[in-house]
């Protein structure tokens, strides 16, 4: 198994366990949405994650949404929607058969504000993906902005590690490299 590969599974086992992880990957991306160079990522499992990233993480309003991230072959599985949406600007339905299992992400309509990626687009999402279907059975994420309330998206490595030491955020994946906090 290549350091990639280590790396990817390791940050897999740990968003299916449950752990909070922060990503700062490639180059900072323009626009209004978190599209995984500075996300917070967690399971999208249960409805108290996306409670737990609310309050405890970002200290924002509990209502605020939180997104799914995923591979854009698997979106007709979870939601009701065709084609892509790499920029997190549809709306669309949750599958009603997903929405309790996909709690952490699913708003109170039933919808979701989704981001497919491909491979071409995001190598490390794609496979993180990838590794979480087979480790967890679901090749979906929760993201959301790597940011606190009323703060910026992080956008340097030292942002990134401040806002790592005061946020509360289990790993901090910088590819090739990932921190943790003692």
């Amino acid at each position: 198994m290549s350091e990639s590969e280590n790396l990817i599974e390791d940050v897999a086992h740990s968003l299916a366990e449950g752990q909070v992880v922060a990503i700062h990957q490639g180059s900072l991306q323009s626009g209004p949405r978190a599209l995984c160079h500075r996300s917070i990522l967690a399971s999208p499992r249960e409805g108290e994650m996306g409670g737990y990233i609310n309050a405890e993480v970002k200290h924002r309003e509990c209502f605020r949404p939180l997104a799914p991230v995923m591979r854009l072959e698997s979106a007709p599985r979870y939601l009701e929607m065709s084609g892509e949406s790499p920029f997190m600007r549809r709306r669309v339905w949750v599958r009603p058969e997903w929405r309790e299992t996909l709690g952490a992400i699913t708003h109170v309509d039933g919808s979701a504000r989704v981001q497919t990626v491909t491979r071409e687009q995001n190598e490390f999402i794609s496979d993180l993906l990838a590794a979480m279907e087979r480790i967890d059975g679901l090749d979906v994420l929760l993201n959301t902005s790597f940011n606190g309330a009323d703060e910026s998206i992080v956008e340097s490595l030292s942002d990134a590690c401040a806002a790592f030491r005061r946020m509360k955020i289990d790993k901090l994946i910088a590819p090739p490299f990932i921190l943790t906090k003692a």
